[in-house]
């Protein structure tokens, strides 16, 4: 194993194996959802299918152009690869047989412009592509004299790029400087994630599907808040202006890997944009990166050199410690000392609170902080609800888009809708509470949807009184409302 060395790290940066078996330039690297598999296109349109041990498993032969992108289907039995000749060739990655190939255009003759991504719908039943001729097409997999259809055109924008999100509900991809995310339910584009001037040539998620990484082609690599729309780090990825890489986070989001800086391969602290590794083995462009699965650092890079690199990291030895006899011996007085003085603290605090009268049970305190997230403080005029009866029912739903927004509703400390997708017919609970009871009701937002922030209408009633309140919450914050019952 060769160690690559940029700067004193705790752990070393090492090559664990190679994969040789391609005859030509390394253009994309994709792993399986199962993270079984991992298949590798080349520059003169080649498509080969490893384990991750290393075994070849079969190649897949297409156009002789190059292979711009590869995806697999939720299963990992179907692969697809976009070629820079206008089409998409789809195989079984189990028998090698072809299910069907297509043409980037639809009734408007073939062309030579390249599609620069595929996509399988989340049941396998259609694939999505897009590339030079600005068409967003959609095809039948299992029918291969099927037409495809055109679902949306772009005038002269190129779709440069494009990707399923990592729940696999919906499908992103990049049109000049705008990543647009369409509702592969309904083929409908449903946001867009804008980014100052430079053209977006390629993108990736986050595990979580929390952020995203663009590469622009001013030469830069930008961090977005995908729930908020919103740019949140930026840096120098090396490649200068007009440069391109792939990119990929690590299985724990912690690195972004990043290629385009000549023969060089990048490692950046995803949360800083500090460079932490640069791999410079590699004798020719290189531009293909990802991870394996699985929570050990696994990382994948290839190159016009024909090589295919497997990089992890190794411990260094740790130095001895040279033990000090009398500063072991004063640490145990000094620790002994702390301990009387904590013990005789406890007591004198118990001391006191002897003569403070309890807290009434029946009144709870809003807290500060929920799950690690900040609680919104309560607006007395909206969001404070006055009932003269103990027995409540509370309903919650969501009365306008509905765009998969999860939420837990805690009332007090207890969880009584519990990670529950909001629908427009309300879900209903009966609690019951004794006079003079204050308490709170609490939105937990466990996602954004697709329309930021997770919006709940609660009504909440007594069978005498009824209030109808909205709370909002990110991930960072969660709205409350009080409930008192006098």
């Amino acid at each position: 194993m060769l160690p690559l060395l940029t700067k004193a790290q705790e752990d070393t940066l090492v090559l664990k194996k190679s994969f040789l078996g391609h005859k030509d330039g390394i253009e994309c690297i994709t792993v399986s959802p199962t993270g079984k598999y991992f298949a590798t296109g080349g520059s003169q349109g080649n498509v080969i299918l490893w384990d991750t041990t290393g075994s070849r498993i079969r190649e897949f032969k297409g156009h002789s152009t190059k292979v711009t992108h590869i995806a697999f289907d939720k299963s990992g039995n179907k692969i697809a690869a976009s070629y820079g000749y206008g089409v998409v060739y789809i195989w079984s990655t189990t028998t090698g047989d072809k299910y069907r190939s297509t043409n980037f255009l639809v009734n408007k003759g073939t062309l030579s412009a390249a599609i620069n991504f595929s996509a399988f719908s989340s049941d396998g039943e259609f694939i999505y592509y897009g590339g030079g001729t600005s068409y967003l097409c959609k095809a039948l997999v299992n029918k291969p004299d099927s037409q495809a259809v055109v679902l949306h055109e772009f005038g002269t924008s190129p779709i440069t790029c494009g990707m399923q999100t990592p729940d696999r509900k919906y499908l992103a991809f990049s049109v000049d400087n705008t990543v647009k995310i369409m509702d592969t339910k309904s083929d409908r584009i449903i946001k867009e994630i804008k980014i100052g001037e430079c053209k977006i040539t390629s993108f990736c998620f986050t595990s979580d599907g929390k952020k995203l990484a663009l590469w622009c082609d001013d030469g830069n690599i930008k961090i977005v808040d995908y729930g908020y729309a919103k740019e949140i780090l930026g840096f120098d990825a090396g490649g200068g202006p007009n440069s391109f890489s792939y990119m990929a986070f690590s299985k724990d989001d912690q690195f972004l890997v990043s290629g385009g800086d000549r023969y060089n391969v990048n490692v950046w602290d995803a949360a800083t944009g500090e460079k932490k590794h640069t791999i410079t083995y590699h004798t020719g462009k290189a531009i293909a990166v990802n991870f394996l699965t699985g929570t050990e650092f696994k990382m994948l890079t290839g190159s016009y050199d024909k090589k295919i690199h497997l990089w992890g990291f190794e411990k260094k030895p740790e130095v001895p410690k040279e033990v000090d006899a009398n500063k072991e011996a004063q640490d145990r007085v000094d620790l002994g000392r702390k301990l009387e003085a904590q013990k005789k603290f406890n007591a004198e605090e118990a001391a006191k609170n002897k003569n403070i009268a309890p807290e009434d049970p029946k009144v709870y305190k809003i807290p500060k902080e929920w799950v690690g997230r900040r609680v919104l403080p309560v607006d007395s005029t909206t969001n404070k609800m006055t009932f003269s009866n103990g027995n409540l029912t509370i309903r919650v739903w969501d009365d306008k888009i509905l765009d998969g927004d999860i939420v837990s509703i805690y009332v007090n400390d207890s969880c009584v809708v519990c990670n529950y997708e909001l629908k427009a017919i309300p879900k209903e609970v009966k609690l019951s509470f004794e006079k003079g009871t204050v308490c709170y009701i609490l939105l937990h937002a466990h996602n954004l949807g697709t329309i930021s922030p997770n919006t709940a209408n609660l009504s909440v009633t007594d069978g005498i009184t009824q209030s109808k309140i909205e709370l909002k919450s990110t991930m960072y914050e969660s709205a409350v409302a009080k409930i008192v019952i006098r």
